[in-house]
């Protein structure tokens, strides 16, 4: 239903401004197009301002992303942000490296990058509380109600080697764990 109303306010739009205009002609034929442009640009550069973050958007009634996070809504999900973190470590990690993923789940979404052959061949994954005791870092994404013991330990106690952030708002966060860790 929103699409045929959305569908009918555009066409009684076009029809308005082609009254006001007296727009005849050539004229006539580029209004439908100017409406449609201004109607859809808000849109479109708010999906370009959070790209590759689409999961991450909020709109300007609760303040963007920012106001959001402030309100306790989750900042990310679905582990759209471990690819900034897996791009981090392919540059930063030293050969061999452990990370560890929590939530335990996403460790699937990272191994999926390592298959597909965007993260290093060398680096290590590894999952779930007993992990964290062997890794060089620890990656996770910024969504409280999922944060394990161990991730509510590292908030509270270190700050991360890297973040993410999509307007000052933090995504995805990678501590360093071990000395040989840069």
């Amino acid at each position: 239903w929103i699409a045929v109303i959305a569908a009918l306010v555009l066409s009684r739009a076009i029809q308005v401004v082609c009254r006001r205009l007296r727009a005849e002609g050539e004229a006539r034929r580029l209004v439908p197009g100017i409406i449609l442009v201004a109607a859809l640009l808000p849109s479109v550069t708010q999906v370009a301002h959070v790209h590759p973050y689409y999961l991450s958007f909020y709109n300007v009634l609760i303040g963007g992303l920012p106001g959001a996070a402030r309100r306790g809504f989750e900042p990310t999900y679905w582990g759209d942000t471990y690819l900034a973190a897996v791009l981090w470590l392919n540059e930063k990690a030293p050969a061999d490296a452990t990370v560890w993923i929590d939530p335990p789940g996403m460790e699937s979404v990272v191994k999926m990058y390592h298959y597909m052959g965007m993260m290093r061949p060398d680096l290590r994954t590894t999952a779930g509380p007993e992990g964290i005791d062997t890794a060089d870092f620890a990656v996770s994404q910024n969504k409280p109600t999922e944060f394990s013991e161990q991730v509510k330990a590292l908030v509270r106690s270190r700050v991360p080697v890297w973040t993410e952030r999509l307007d000052g708002v933090p995504l995805v966060f990678v501590w360093r764990l071990s000395a040989n860790a840069p």
